[in-house]
């Protein structure tokens, strides 16, 4: 009896050679995406069933507060005033009760840290490994530092508020305030999710690191901050279905803006950091890196 054959073999253009592997961190970003990249849609539906509690609370706020302008009205000075005080009222209690919601949203995310890791350094992933060890090994620092962000993005909103309800001129100003601490807190925080999941530092030993980096490289830290930050931008705008649809959209998004946020920091904890003390690491997942000066292409 003959043989039965099921598959066909498609061979390739070419035979595969070390070479061809990324020596570039853009490569590696590139490499990654065009095999996993609906891996990475799946990982997107899995911080937005994560993150389901934080954009259904900001939802109901704009929700309510159209439900206050509907009410209400603002066609007299004492019920726009109402209208402020129940819309800053409210924004502040939203942004106290996102203190916990993001503790419990850093759970989930201290594993999904890891299994980036593992990608951005070309390395076999296990999902479920992976997830489980990410959070036992993560999960205390990311719930201390989403703690420490929470409670910084609590005050910024206060302190906001505030200084658009003050009637004194002075306190006005007051706005510049959570600006000020957005740019000096949001970029260190980003490098913290990348130094928790790579070393086995203590969280004030990975804060100092953080902070050092961000300082050394500001406005290259503060551009990549941006630019990995560009997929939230909808979540500002005013109108109800761009912001709802905005958010399912640009949650999904964010493990890719993860990924090349994750390698970007590499390079510079490369160059910084890994160059003396952690050379095994210097340009982990890229083919052929010059470990002994951690000098190579983006």
């Amino acid at each position: 009896m003959g043989k039965i054959s099921f598959f066909r073999l498609k061979k390739a253009d070419k035979d595969f050679t070390p070479d061809m592997l990324p020596t570039t961190r853009r490569g590696v970003f590139k490499d990654v995406v065009s095999l996993h990249f609906w891996t990475f849609v799946k990982l997107g539906l899995l911080i937005l069933l994560l993150s389901a509690p934080i954009h259904l609370l900001a939802c109901t706020e704009q929700i309510y507060v159209a439900y206050l302008h509907e009410t209400i009205g603002v066609q007299t000075q004492e019920a726009a005033e109402r209208v402020t005080y129940l819309s800053v009222l409210f924004s502040n209690i939203r942004a106290a009760v996102n203190i916990p919601l993001l503790m419990l949203f850093s759970v989930g995310f201290s594993g999904i840290m890891r299994v980036i890791r593992q990608y951005a350094w070309e390395e076999n992933v296990s999902f479920k490994h992976d997830f489980i060890t990410g959070v036992k090994q993560n999960f205390r620092q990311t719930l201390l530092l989403s703690f420490i962000v929470g409670l910084c993005a609590f005050l910024c909103v206060l302190i906001a508020n505030t200084s658009y309800t003050a009637e004194n001129a002075a306190v006005a100003y007051a706005v510049y305030i959570p600006m000020a601490l957005c740019i000096l807190c949001i970029p260190a925080a980003a490098y913290m999710t990348v130094c928790i999941s790579v070393y086995g530092n203590t969280f004030l030993q990975n804060l100092r690191v953080s902070f050092a980096l961000y300082s050394r490289t500001f406005f290259k830290s503060l551009f990549a901050v941006i630019c990995s930050g560009a997929l939230f931008i909808t979540f500002f705008i005013p109108n109800f279905y761009v912001c709802f649809f905005g958010r399912i959209v640009g949650t999904v998004a964010v493990p890719f803006g993860m990924l090349g946020y994750y390698l970007y920091a590499l390079q510079q904890l490369d160059k910084y950091v890994n160059v003396g003390r952690f050379p095994e690491l210097i340009g982990k997942g890229l083919y052929e890196a010059d470990k002994d000066s951690g000098e190579y292409d983006w």
